[in-house]
């Protein structure tokens, strides 16, 4: 896990951020899991510009999972990034709710 730079936006909870581009019908699907996915798991889902991306040098990333503690991931918009996204939001969650379990 990686710290947010202090000038860039920070979350007090456990949060997706997505950019808010248009996107493409495959894209539209993978980020339907997302939607999905934060929802169930109670994380908040949010979209910022390019400019958020950019200032955590992420500049080519489509997906950031974050919590207060900092950046837990990066991920792009394909089967893949939003498998492992989903995957990593279940851990997080699990470990917040119970207080102990896999640390990053």
């Amino acid at each position: 896990m990686s710290s947010i730079p202090e000038e860039c936006k920070q979350y007090n909870s456990i949060t997706v951020v997505s950019k808010d581009d248009s996107l493409s019908v495959v894209e539209t699907n993978y980020m339907n899991r997302v939607i999905y996915a934060a929802d169930k798991r109670k994380a908040v889902l949010t979209y910022e510009s390019q400019s958020f991306f950019d200032c955590l040098n992420q500049s080519s990333a489509d997906l950031v999972l974050v919590n207060e503690e900092g950046i837990w991931g990066i991920y792009e918009l394909s089967r893949e990034g939003v498998d492992q996204l989903l995957t990593e939001l279940d851990i997080l969650t699990l470990q917040q709710t119970y207080g102990e379990g896999t640390v990053r």
